[in-house]
């Protein structure tokens, strides 16, 4: 009877799953920044901010934003290469909205 019950709870315990941390995106090999949104709207982060980071010496091509584990489409106003001083990216950012917690 106690073979027929530790089988039991063994077959059923290979079906559990652990939770998801909602992390599952991160690469932990890069390198990561965070820019504030306060409010939903059009943001412009200028060459600027970026001066005295990794930021500033990578390419364009290289940069990539993201919001809960989704990319995030950006304007850049240069095509390839590093930003130049007057070069400034622009993206549609959105206000918290707890969508990472909504699980818990």
């Amino acid at each position: 009877m106690k073979r027929i019950v530790t089988i039991l709870l063994l077959l059923a315990a290979s079906h559990l799953m652990g939770q998801p941390f909602n992390n599952e995106w991160i690469n932990f090999n890069q390198t990561y920044y965070k820019f504030k949104v306060g409010a939903t709207g059009l943001y412009r982060i200028p060459q600027s901010t970026f001066a005295g980071t990794q930021l500033a010496t990578s390419p364009v091509q290289n940069i990539e934003l993201w919001r809960n584990g989704k990319r995030v489409q950006f304007y850049s106003t240069a095509s390839s290469g590093v930003l130049g001083a007057s070069d400034y990216l622009e993206f549609w950012g959105e206000a918290n909205d707890g969508q990472p917690d909504k699980v818990m």
